[in-house]
């Protein structure tokens, strides 16, 4: 659908010399559904993919295996980061889809408004200096979206 094979802008500001600078990931904090604390920046390093979604949004649902595929080899770390539903019934859903990357529950408004998510699902690639260097409003598509993953991922070392 909409996916960008380019760096997205950063989100605008007041600065104009800013919107020329790397949308660096802004950081957050949020438990796992076991209510172990995950913090973004802790990541750095390494490449993370973060994907807002929900239970009751089919494209969501539809892209949990190139997710869950992705992360299986474990070169790049996957959050699935939930927007507010009860943790029991994440909980369900998640081990009913077996999804076994990290899903994240119960982002705070500053963090929905940091990472502009309007609509699900929103999936942003994140290299290992915090840099988001690809984002997609809406579904992934499962026949392009690993090769996008391994451009993005060869053209920034």
């Amino acid at each position: 659908m909409a996916q960008e094979s380019v760096a997205p802008a950063p989100p605008a500001t007041d600065d104009a010399d800013s919107l020329d600078a790397a949308w660096i990931a802004p950081d957050f904090t949020l438990d796992t559904l076991n209510g172990d604390p995950v913090t973004l920046s802790a990541l750095r390093g390494g490449w993370v993919i973060v994907n807002f979604w929900a239970t009751w949004c089919a494209p969501c649902e539809a892209e949990i295996p190139v997710l869950q595929a992705l992360a299986d080899p474990g070169d790049v770390t996957v959050l699935g980061i939930n927007l507010r539903e009860l943790r029991d019934d994440v909980a369900a859903y998640a081990a009913g889809h077996d999804m076994r990357y990290a899903v994240l529950i119960d982002p705070d408004d500053a963090t929905l408004k940091a990472y502009q998510v309007i609509a699900l699902p929103q999936t942003l690639v994140i290299d290992p200096a915090g840099v988001v260097v690809w984002r997609s409003f809406g579904p992934l598509d499962a026949a392009t979206f690993p090769a996008d993953l391994v451009a993005v991922m060869g053209n920034r070392g």
